[in-house]
């Protein structure tokens, strides 16, 4: 019984010295909004299009969301999203044939407090957040059903 207590100490001791040499892992992936997931198709950010509809999505100071549930037909749709001057929210989106969500604010390299894209969006329910630590947690999450 002692000699597998042995074996044992020895086995983890040899694993542990095995795993301090191992290579450390890559850089995490950078991706962008306009990066398409390996020729999936994806809801991909574009210049606001004339005459599509327009769902505003406003971040309050606290957070919150002003509304936090929108209907919208399938297809080309313009989302404005709107931070307070000075306050520290985003907006992703994340929904069917969206394989990482789309961002909107600083995390998207776009500091500015009004941002307008146009989005296809394919029939389901997306939901948008904002990722700041705590905000989700804290309610800042909305549903968008597509129909």
């Amino acid at each position: 019984m002692a000699r597998y207590g042995l074996v044992t100490t020895c086995a983890a001791v040899a694993l542990a010295a095995t795993a301090c040499t191992l290579p450390e892992a890559p850089a995490r992936e950078q991706r962008t909004n306009a990066d398409a997931a390996h020729g999936q198709p994806y809801p991909t950010q574009a210049p606001p299009v004339t005459g599509a509809p327009t769902l505003d999505i406003v971040a309050k100071v606290d957070p919150s969301w002003e509304k936090s549930l929108f209907t919208a037909r399938a297809g080309v749709v313009n989302i404005s999203f709107t931070s307070p001057p000075q306050s520290n929210h985003n907006l992703n989106l994340v929904g069917p044939r969206a394989p990482y969500p789309l961002v909107w604010g600083v995390d998207a390299g776009a500091p500015a407090e009004h941002l307008t894209y146009a989005v296809t969006l394919f029939k389901g329910t997306y939901t948008f957040y904002c990722s700041v630590p705590g905000h989700r947690a804290a309610g800042m999450e909305g549903k968008i059903e597509v129909t």
